[in-house]
Protein backbone atom coordinates (compact mmCIF):
# COMPACT_ATOMS: atom_id res chain seq x y z
CA UNK A 1 0.00 0.00 0.00
CA UNK A 2 1.60 3.47 -1.18
CA UNK A 3 2.32 6.06 1.71
CA UNK A 4 1.15 9.44 0.99
CA UNK A 5 2.04 12.70 2.40
CA UNK A 6 0.14 15.82 1.85
CA UNK A 7 1.30 19.30 2.91
CA UNK A 8 -0.89 22.64 2.96
CA UNK A 9 1.04 26.04 3.37
CA UNK A 10 -1.11 28.72 3.69
CA UNK A 11 -0.49 32.17 4.53
CA UNK A 12 2.33 32.45 1.96
CA UNK A 13 0.27 35.81 0.24
CA UNK A 14 0.25 37.49 4.11
CA UNK A 15 4.26 36.34 4.61
CA UNK A 16 5.14 38.00 1.09
CA UNK A 17 3.10 40.92 1.72
CA UNK A 18 4.82 41.35 5.06
CA UNK A 19 8.49 41.18 3.40
CA UNK A 20 7.78 43.19 0.44
CA UNK A 21 6.22 45.79 3.01
CA UNK A 22 10.05 45.40 4.37
CA UNK A 23 11.48 45.69 1.86
CA UNK A 24 10.09 49.36 0.91
CA UNK A 25 10.38 50.30 4.41
CA UNK A 26 14.18 49.47 4.27
CA UNK A 27 14.89 51.63 1.12
CA UNK A 28 13.64 54.75 3.31
CA UNK A 29 14.24 55.21 7.29
CA UNK A 30 13.68 58.57 7.32
CA UNK A 31 10.58 58.17 9.28
CA UNK A 32 12.70 56.38 12.13
CA UNK A 33 15.55 58.36 12.06
CA UNK A 34 13.03 61.42 12.43
CA UNK A 35 11.87 59.91 15.66
CA UNK A 36 15.25 59.49 16.74
CA UNK A 37 16.11 62.80 16.37
CA UNK A 38 13.40 63.44 18.37
CA UNK A 39 14.04 61.62 20.85
CA UNK A 40 17.57 62.87 21.40
CA UNK A 41 16.24 66.36 21.46
CA UNK A 42 14.16 64.92 24.31
CA UNK A 43 16.75 63.43 25.81
CA UNK A 44 19.04 66.29 25.89
CA UNK A 45 16.25 68.73 27.34
CA UNK A 46 15.76 66.13 30.20
CA UNK A 47 19.63 65.58 30.62
CA UNK A 48 20.10 69.97 30.91
CA UNK A 49 16.53 69.74 33.47
CA UNK A 50 18.02 67.09 35.40
CA UNK A 51 21.65 68.45 35.50
CA UNK A 52 22.71 65.23 34.48
CA UNK A 53 20.84 62.98 36.15
CA UNK A 54 18.57 61.47 33.17
CA UNK A 55 21.56 59.59 32.29
CA UNK A 56 22.50 58.12 36.13
CA UNK A 57 24.94 60.76 36.69
CA UNK A 58 24.36 64.35 38.05
CA UNK A 59 26.52 66.51 36.86
CA UNK A 60 29.24 67.70 39.25
CA UNK A 61 28.66 70.70 41.20
CA UNK A 62 30.54 74.21 40.15
CA UNK A 63 34.14 74.63 41.54
CA UNK A 64 34.35 77.20 43.96
CA UNK A 65 36.36 79.55 41.51
CA UNK A 66 33.00 79.12 39.02
CA UNK A 67 30.70 80.55 41.49
CA UNK A 68 32.70 83.22 42.78
CA UNK A 69 33.28 84.45 38.29
CA UNK A 70 29.27 83.99 38.29
CA UNK A 71 29.02 86.03 41.74
CA UNK A 72 31.54 89.21 40.72
CA UNK A 73 30.27 88.18 37.07
CA UNK A 74 33.70 87.63 35.22
CA UNK A 75 34.58 86.46 32.16
CA UNK A 76 31.98 84.45 30.15
CA UNK A 77 29.59 85.36 33.13
CA UNK A 78 29.58 89.18 31.72
CA UNK A 79 26.94 87.73 29.37
CA UNK A 80 23.50 87.98 30.18
CA UNK A 81 22.22 85.06 32.55
CA UNK A 82 18.98 82.90 30.99
CA UNK A 83 17.20 80.04 32.51
CA UNK A 84 17.37 81.85 36.20
CA UNK A 85 20.88 81.04 36.03
CA UNK A 86 22.74 82.40 39.19
CA UNK A 87 26.15 81.83 41.24
CA UNK A 88 25.11 78.12 42.23
CA UNK A 89 23.10 77.12 38.86
CA UNK A 90 22.17 75.65 36.83
CA UNK A 91 24.92 74.15 35.30
CA UNK A 92 25.86 74.70 31.76
CA UNK A 93 22.94 77.21 30.99
CA UNK A 94 24.29 80.35 31.96
CA UNK A 95 23.46 82.00 28.65
CA UNK A 96 21.33 79.05 27.21
CA UNK A 97 23.16 79.03 23.57
CA UNK A 98 24.46 75.51 24.39
CA UNK A 99 21.39 74.15 25.71
CA UNK A 100 19.75 75.93 22.42
CA UNK A 101 22.28 74.13 20.02
CA UNK A 102 20.96 71.10 20.41
CA UNK A 103 17.19 72.40 19.58
CA UNK A 104 15.83 71.85 15.97
CA UNK A 105 15.49 75.70 14.78
CA UNK A 106 19.20 76.69 16.40
CA UNK A 107 21.27 77.79 13.87
CA UNK A 108 23.95 75.45 15.80
CA UNK A 109 21.82 72.44 15.96
CA UNK A 110 22.90 69.76 13.71
CA UNK A 111 20.14 67.34 12.45
CA UNK A 112 20.07 66.08 8.66
CA UNK A 113 17.94 63.16 7.63
CA UNK A 114 18.42 61.17 5.69
CA UNK A 115 17.24 57.99 3.61
CA UNK A 116 20.37 55.92 4.98
CA UNK A 117 21.17 58.04 8.03
CA UNK A 118 20.89 60.70 10.62
CA UNK A 119 23.82 63.41 11.75
CA UNK A 120 22.40 64.78 14.85
CA UNK A 121 23.87 67.18 17.62
CA UNK A 122 25.31 70.15 17.65
CA UNK A 123 28.10 72.67 16.15
CA UNK A 124 28.65 74.40 19.75
CA UNK A 125 32.29 73.60 20.58
CA UNK A 126 31.56 73.42 23.99
CA UNK A 127 29.31 70.92 23.31
CA UNK A 128 32.09 67.84 23.35
CA UNK A 129 34.83 66.91 24.47
CA UNK A 130 35.03 69.96 26.98
CA UNK A 131 32.39 68.36 28.88
CA UNK A 132 33.66 65.53 30.14
CA UNK A 133 33.21 65.91 33.69
CA UNK A 134 29.05 66.80 32.39
CA UNK A 135 28.37 64.99 29.90
CA UNK A 136 24.97 66.39 27.81
CA UNK A 137 24.75 63.03 25.64
CA UNK A 138 24.97 60.29 27.84
CA UNK A 139 22.78 57.43 28.91
CA UNK A 140 23.03 55.25 31.45
CA UNK A 141 24.27 52.08 29.46
CA UNK A 142 24.26 50.41 26.37
CA UNK A 143 20.55 49.45 27.14
CA UNK A 144 19.10 52.79 27.02
CA UNK A 145 21.56 53.84 23.73
CA UNK A 146 19.58 51.05 22.41
CA UNK A 147 16.39 52.32 23.00
CA UNK A 148 16.98 55.41 21.54
CA UNK A 149 18.89 54.34 18.40
CA UNK A 150 17.77 50.88 17.37
CA UNK A 151 13.97 50.46 18.67
CA UNK A 152 12.52 53.05 16.09
CA UNK A 153 14.07 51.59 13.46
CA UNK A 154 13.29 48.26 14.54
CA UNK A 155 9.50 49.46 14.78
CA UNK A 156 9.59 51.05 11.85
CA UNK A 157 10.53 48.06 9.71
CA UNK A 158 7.87 45.62 11.34
CA UNK A 159 5.47 48.72 10.24
CA UNK A 160 4.33 50.83 13.49
CA UNK A 161 3.59 54.19 12.36
CA UNK A 162 6.24 57.19 13.20
CA UNK A 163 3.63 58.38 15.50
CA UNK A 164 3.01 55.39 17.63
CA UNK A 165 6.54 54.70 17.48
CA UNK A 166 7.32 58.21 19.21
CA UNK A 167 4.64 57.48 21.57
CA UNK A 168 5.32 53.81 22.18
CA UNK A 169 9.45 55.29 22.96
CA UNK A 170 8.78 58.29 24.72
CA UNK A 171 6.86 57.00 27.63
CA UNK A 172 9.46 53.73 27.94
CA UNK A 173 12.33 56.23 28.06
CA UNK A 174 10.21 58.50 30.11
CA UNK A 175 10.26 61.55 28.30
CA UNK A 176 7.41 64.43 28.06
CA UNK A 177 6.66 66.12 24.51
CA UNK A 178 8.03 69.74 25.75
CA UNK A 179 12.14 70.08 24.89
Amino acid sequence: MPVRVSVTLEGLREIDDQISGLEERARDLRPAFEVIADLLELWVAAQFQTQGAKAGTPWPLLKYSTTVLRLERRGYYRLPPTAGAGPQGPILVWTGRLRGSFRQGSAEHVRVVTAEGLDWGSRDRRAGPLHRRRPIVAFQGAFQQREIAFQPLRLWLQGVEPGAIRAVMMARLGLSGAA
